[in-house]
């Protein structure tokens, strides 16, 4: 019998997926340099752009693990900044190997927001997005 728990365990937890837990981004976005007269926030960016808007589904597991591995580094926003509303040009949906879903919006030059929560800006995963959608 206690053998069975350690294959059970083994099965369960031993398994290392060499993937990333990515799935897939699906990248809405616009040209970086584009104006809009207000801040463009993440919750209303595909109204404000439906006009101009680009959408482009990222499978390549390889820079889903890179895009991870920034998003996992990332650390909340204390800066008095942050009471200023981030104009957005990428909206980012990320779909999860588990069925989790999560929103990355990033600005044309600065800002970073994750799932709603303004994060401190991150240099390489911005141009890590740009240098995939902006070919």
């Amino acid at each position: 019998m206690r053998y069975i728990y350690v294959i059970i365990f083994i099965l369960l937890f031993g398994c290392n997926n060499p993937q990333t837990s990515i799935d897939k981004i699906e990248a809405r976005y616009v040209d970086y340099n584009a104006s809009a007269p207000i801040p463009i926030e993440c919750i209303v960016f595909e109204l404000e752009f439906e006009q101009s808007l680009n959408v482009k589904e990222i499978t390549d597991h390889t820079f889903l693990e890179k895009i991870e591995s920034r998003i996992d580094s990332l650390k909340v926003s204390e800066s008095i900044s942050a009471k200023v509303p981030p104009d957005i040009r990428m909206k980012n949906i990320i779909f999860y190997n588990d069925g989790n879903i999560d929103t990355l919006c990033l600005g044309g030059y600065f800002n970073v927001v994750y799932n709603g929560q303004l994060m401190e800006d991150d240099e390489e995963l911005l141009e890590l997005m740009k240098s995939r959608l902006y070919k």
